[in-house]
């Protein structure tokens, strides 16, 4: 089954496209993004509670926790898996927190270019310990270290991109980048 977000209610969806019912999360009120770990838990952020929420893959909350964050957005899993990575499109900043839901790292944008974040949504981390963010008023995807260091700028505007709003990645090194206006690019980002 597939789960897919409309405004503030989450659906299950058959593999065929047809609604199958809610997800039975009653304690959302307004869910933004959601990824899942390493343990099959459904982590789920919502920005009016400024949580995250994680569920089992039967509705049941297992755990959450308030983050620091003024508007918790977009969310993935580390690239070791052990921690999460959050966006937050008003404060312009990357966080990455540990199981606990302590912050690890902070990135607000790239010293070397003297550069800062500027609505920074879609975040994803890949296989080869990256960690790449869409910022989204710059036009640019940002490669990141796994310790948050930046390492340079993946896409830019030059390359076609137009207010990147998602980003996931998949095992052949590709990146595929959802833009605001519904354009879906895929770049083959590392051979």
């Amino acid at each position: 089954n597939v789960l897919v977000k409309d405004e503030k209610t989450l659906y299950v969806l058959k593999p065929d496209g047809q609604v199958e019912g809610k997800f039975p999360a009653k304690t959302l009120q307004h869910p933004v993004a959601m990824c899942i770990d390493r343990k099959g838990r459904l982590m789920i952020t919502d920005w009016m509670t400024g949580c995250v929420h994680v569920f089992n893959m039967d509705g049941v909350e297992v755990k959450k926790f308030i983050n620091n964050l003024e508007a918790p957005a977009y969310i993935t899993t580390s690239p070791a898996g052990n921690s999460i990575v959050l966006s937050d499109w008003k404060q312009n900043i990357i966080r990455m927190y540990d199981e606990q839901g302590r912050t690890t790292w902070q990135y607000t944008g790239s010293a070397e270019t003297n550069s800062r974040l500027n609505h920074p949504y879609g975040v994803c981390a890949d296989r080869f310990g990256h960690v790449l963010i869409a910022d989204n008023w710059n036009n640019r995807i940002h490669m990141l270290n796994g310790d948050g260091s930046f390492m340079h700028y993946l896409l830019t505007k030059d390359d076609g991109l137009n207010f990147p709003q998602a980003l996931a990645t998949d095992s052949k090194g590709r990146l595929v980048v959802a833009e605001i206006q519904g354009q879906i690019k895929i770049y083959q980002y590392i051979a």
